[in-house]
């Protein structure tokens, strides 16, 4: 045998057993079968872990050039990971969501969950979902409860502006218990990223309505990535009515990449007696910088990745989309 055919077999064996003992995992391409173009691969733009192992995946998908489901639930079983598509029952007559950017799991309501277009396009959409996702015989199920517009309509050709548009959400149970809605508006390369919260009223009736509260603009890394100063939101408890500001820098050249993504902490969420809810500022802290990647997603890291303290997900345009969980950020 020659020597080059000899270490041929030896790094195949040598992958096939670490492939065995877990510490090489294989790229996933989230539920390419059911993609409608972006290189035949669907990219996920939000992320919520509604079990320990189960994920609502949010696609990247625009009315009405894409067709398909616009979310799927992706399982982390024992011997493999497992993706399939979540229609929306109950939206007769609704237009189907398109450019949906952001997701969050609501707190102290079993399977309910939130979902937000990132804006008017022409006058249409810019729409908050509250649904409910059930599981049924190992079925996933999900339905739409109610649905409102959070902001009025403004910008050119009534489409809302890049810089305030909606990337990310999170819910946030206080200790008194009132429940706030927290957004996430993207910014520019001229423009903060920016935070924007407030009351969800009449939740779980028909009349939902989002009533806005408070607003503040997050800080500019020493290094802008002139993309997307927040590409989605992840709120970190730190304490009795105190939350840890997790955001992410996005750059993308094309749909080709590069790509760059920036997991950052930008302050704390904060409440008090006298002052309600608010957004105290700090010097950005630099957690993850992924290289290759377009991270869109962040979510709670799951069960089955012991040591893992967020999940990721990315919308990475013609190669598709990924979901990883990732170890203690260095900065820690």
């Amino acid at each position: 045998m020659r020597g080059s055919e000899l270490r041929t077999r030896l790094w195949l064996l040598g992958l096939l057993a670490a492939l065995a003992a877990g510490t090489i995992a294989p790229r996933v391409v989230v539920a390419a079968e059911y993609s409608a173009g972006y290189g035949g691969a669907v990219t996920i733009s939000a992320l919520v872990r509604l079990t320990g192992d189960d994920y609502l995946l949010v696609y990247d998908k625009k009315t009405p050039r894409d067709d398909g489901p616009r979310m799927g639930v992706m399982t982390l079983g024992k011997d493999s990971v497992s993706t399939a598509p979540l229609p929306l029952g109950g939206a007769e007559g609704v237009a189907a969501p398109s450019d949906l950017e952001a997701a969050c799991a609501i707190p102290g309501r079993d399977g309910e969950c939130l979902l937000a277009e990132s804006g008017y396009y022409r006058g249409d959409f810019g729409r908050i979902f509250h649904i409910r996702v059930t599981q049924e015989d190992d079925q996933w199920q999900a339905s739409l409860l109610a649905s409102c517009t959070p902001f009025p309509m403004q910008g050119e050709e009534y489409t809302t502006p890049s810089g305030v548009q909606v990337e990310g959400m999170a819910c946030v149970l206080k200790a008194d218990g009132e429940l706030m809605l927290v957004l996430a508006r993207r910014g520019t390369a001229t423009m903060p990223a920016g935070l924007v919260w407030g009351r969800l009223q009449e939740l779980g009736t028909p009349e939902l309505h989002f009533r806005q509260a408070g607003e503040a603009t997050l800080p500019r890394s020493r290094r802008p990535l002139h993309g997307r100063g927040a590409a989605d939101l992840y709120l970190r408890p730190a304490g009795l009515d105190a939350w840890r500001v997790w955001t992410v820098h996005t750059l993308d050249l094309g749909d080709h990449g590069p790509f760059r993504s920036t997991i950052y902490d930008a302050g704390r969420l904060v409440d008090n007696a006298m002052t309600g809810l608010a957004f105290e500022r700090e010097r950005l802290l630099t957690l993850w910088v992924l290289e290759g990647l377009k991270v869109e997603a962040l979510a709670d890291p799951p069960d089955r990745a012991p040591g893992s303290v967020l999940t990721i997900g990315t919308d990475d345009e013609e190669y598709g989309g990924i979901l990883r969980p990732l170890m203690q950020p260095a900065a820690d």
